[in-house]
This record gives structure tokens, C-alpha cells and sequence, in this order.
């Protein structure tokens, strides 16, 4: 049975409800400096200097660091804005689309340094990183999100902005990680055209979609390429990728759609911006007496053996190392990247027989509740912190709870998923 917990109160009011070192994972985004007016009292992102956005945003992180577990991770979307004076609040921004109540929060005000000035791209991201790292997180990602649905700008002296940050952040060197629950498929060519129609009409094979295997195709294209077209790359040739568990490490450039939600929040997380961090880095089993995360038991071999005994020096025959089909280039020689077959074989066991429970994900500006939907659907518990009481609804209907529980507490509400 799934718990979620959501504190209708101010952030920092919200985090002092939870106890320290009780999280697993935390998925957020908080309001960004200047860009818009939520309409409710005490909101942050309308201070009066960027410092002062930053000096409470690592005051939050400094509670959200408190709360999470040593083997935890935060992950924080920031974006960014410029600087600039405009002739009148209310206007519609051609990046971000209109603020809840109506657009722009007031204009700012320049303070004389070279920073502060108008047309200026202010870096916030960023400079909220540096100041996260001063007082004591360790930045392991600065991951671009990529928005292909990104609105057209119709400014004329600078380009479209199209992109955020999010940063992986952790309190400790040793934290969970689950690499093999986001590896992506690996790229190789494809079987090159002629050879699939050769294949099909002599009865071969039964698929014109057919793929040859690695090593055949490294073995045929460079024949092809030396022979038939000079040394040239064979036009015949595509990339495809080929399905093999485990795949690579994702890099850090994600390309992720917006997902409007209707009537609701207007500045809605995608669900894949938050399934991809909790899939890594929120454990879905914990020992109820020790804590400890049952960590995935993986076995690894290399796709191709023969190449790969003959690249460890295992293997000596000089036929073979003259022969394309086995021969190792580039990245392969470190040994580092070499292509294997990656297989989940079972779980660890820290052998407390006392049961498990679920990971904890917290979203300490959850908004309409993307994230905690998400971790319900990955089977995970939650906590959200949500200033404004009209959310609240929201967060209900996403989570399609049907129990729900109001405590003593008026701003606190338990959402029980069975």
C-alpha cells in the first residue's frame, strides 16, 4: 500500500513536518526569479534582487538536504530569464507564455553592476548551483532538457531559448544509483538493403526488417566500403539500433515534449522529465530494519566473445586479427565502452527477513502533482508541498486515491493508494 502525504502550507513550514534523513529522492521545480506571479502571498520568485531568489533557494535546499537520506539525490529543473525593464506589468512573454494572474511580475530594477542590467541572460541556473555547491551539495549532473514543442520567439537580436537545466544533486559520495534501469539501446548499422532482398528471396529469412548481426555487418560494410566504393562509406548503410538490455549510458542532453494538463498548473512537468530520475536514483525496495536498498545483481558479457578475448589479449591468432569482423577500434581498446550484453539476474538481499518497503519521493514545490503521479505509478511513496490550496484538487484527481484522510492538522492531507 502506497502513502502520500501532501502539506498544503509554505515550503519551509512544509519541510519541518518531515523528519530528517527520511527521503529517498527529490524531484522538483521551484518558481524561477522574476518570471512569474502565482497569486498567492509569500510565494517565491518575486524577491526584490536575484541574490536574495538564491539565498532562500539554498535555504530550502539546506532543509531538503536535512531531510534526504546519505544515499539520496535531488533533482532541481531551473530556468532561466534576462534581465529587463518593461513599460508595463501584465505582458505576455514570448517564451514563457502569460503568468497565472496575468503575466510578468513588475519590471527590475538595475543596481548599477554590470549584472544587473537590461537585456542581460542572468545565469540563474547556474549561479544557484555554485551557490548550492558552497554550501555543501555535490553537483554529479548539469543534464540539458531539450523542449522541441519549445514556443517561437519574436525577438530579432538574440535566439530562441529552448532548453533548461535540471542538476543532479547529492549529500555524500556513496548514494543509489541504478544505472541499468535507464540505459539506452545501443546503434549499429543495419543490414544493408541488397543483402536483406538477397537474404528474403533466397528463403533465408522470412522478414524484410531482418538485422544482421554486429559482427556481419562490420564484416560486409567494410568489405563494401573497400572494394565497391573507394573507401567510401556504402550509401546501402543505415543506423538503426538493436535492443539489448542494459544499452549504453544515457548521455546528458534529454529531449523531452511539454505536457499540458488541463486546468491546472500552467508550467506542468513532463512525466518523463521525472520518471527517468526516479527510475535511477529512487529505490523501489528498503529493508524495513536496516534501510538498506536492494541494489540490482546484473550479468555482463560481451555481445561478440571471440572479439572480445582477442581484444583482452586472451586470444592470439593472426587471422583473425587481420579480419574486420574482429578487429577493435577506437573506444573498444579501453575496454571502458566495449558493447556487452547486460542481464538482471536477481536482487540483493541484506538477509534482515523483516520485509520492504517502498522508496520516499518528495517534491517540495509540487504544483499539480506530476511528480507525485509518477512515483505511483513506479510504485513508490510520496510527499508533496504545495503553497496554493487550489492545487490540492489537482493533486487528488492524479492520484486517483480513494481514501483520503485529513489529520488534525488542517494543511496536511494523507492520500492512501492501495
Amino acid at each position: 500500500m502506497l502513502k502520500f502525504t501532501i502539506y498544503n502550507a509554505d515550503v519551509f513550514d512544509g519541510l519541518k513536518c518531515i523528519e530528517s534523513n527520511s527521503v529517498d529522492c527529490v524531484v522538483t521545480s521551484p518558481p524561477y526569479f522574476r518570471l512569474r506571479d502565482y497569486g498567492v502571498e509569500g510565494q517565491i520568485g518575486l524577491e526584490g534582487n536575484p541574490k536574495e531568489w538564491i539565498q532562500k533557494m539554498v535555504a530550502v535546499m539546506r532543509e531538503v538536504r536535512r531531510v534526504l537520506k546519505p544515499t539520496g539525490s535531488a533533482w532541481l529543473n531551473v530556468g532561466d530569464t534576462y534581465f529587463a525593464k518593461r513599460p508595463k506589468d501584465n505582458v505576455k512573454d514570448d517564451y514563457y507564455g502569460p503568468g497565472r494572474d496575468g503575466g510578468h511580475p513588475t519590471s527590475m530594477v538595475p543596481d548599477g553592476s554590470g549584472w544587473l542590467q537590461p537585456k542581460q541572460k542572468m545565469l540563474m541556473p547556474h549561479r544557484l548551483a555554485i551557490a548550492l555547491q558552497d554550501d555543501g551539495w555535490i553537483v554529479r549532473n548539469d543534464v540539458c532538457w531539450f523542449k522541441p514543442s519549445h514556443l517561437p520567439s519574436s525577438v530579432k537580436d538574440r535566439l530562441t531559448n529552448s532548453f533548461e537545466f535540471i542538476f543532479h544533486l547529492v549529500k555524500s559520495k556513496k548514494y543509489f544509483y541504478d544505472l541499468d534501469a535507464i540505459r539506452e539501446p545501443h546503434q549499429v548499422g543495419a543490414q544493408p538493403f541488397n543483402y536483406r532482398v538477397r537474404s528474403v528471396a533466397e528463403g533465408k529469412i522470412k522478414s524484410a526488417q531482418y538485422h544482421a548481426s554486429e559482427s556481419e555487418i562490420a564484416y560486409r560494410m567494410q568489405l563494401r566500403s573497400l572494394k565497391e566504393y573507394g573507401g567510401k562509406e556504402s550509401p546501402q548503410g543505415t543506423i538503426k539500433s538493436f535492443d539489448v538490455e542494459g544499452g549504453k549510458n544515457p548521455f546528458d542532453f534529454w529531449k523531452i515534449s511539454s505536457e499540458p494538463y488541463p486546468e491546472s498548473h500552467f508550467a506542468v512537468f513532463p512525466t518523463e522529465l521525472v520518471r527517468r530520475p526516479l527510475l535511477a536514483t529512487c529505490p523501489k525496495w528498503i529493508c524495513k530494519k536496516c534501510g538498506k536498498p536492494r541494489q540490482r545483481i546484473v550479468e555482463k558479457k560481451p555481445i561478440n566473445i571471440r572479439k572480445h578475448e582477442l581484444h583482452k589479449g586472451r586470444l592470439k591468432d593472426a587471422v583473425d586479427g587481420n579480419n574486420p569482423q574482429y578487429q577493435v577500434h577506437g573506444y573498444e581498446r579501453t575496454g571502458v565502452q566495449f558493447e556487452y550484453d547486460r542481464k538482471t539476474v536477481g536482487w540483493s538481499d541484506c538477509g534482515c527477513g523483516a520485509g520492504w518497503t517502498s522508496g520516499v519521493v518528495l517534491d517540495p514545490f509540487v504544483g499539480s502533482g506530476t511528480t507525485l503521479q509518477v512515483a505511483q505509478e513506479l510504485g513508490l511513496n510520496g510527499i508533496g508541498i504545495e503553497l496554493n490550496p487550489n492545487y490540492i484538487k489537482f493533486i487528488k484527481a492524479r492520484l486517483n486515491g480513494d481514501k483520503f484522510q485529513q489529520s488534525l492538522n488542517e494543511n496536511k492531507i494523507e492520500v492512501i493508494v492501495p
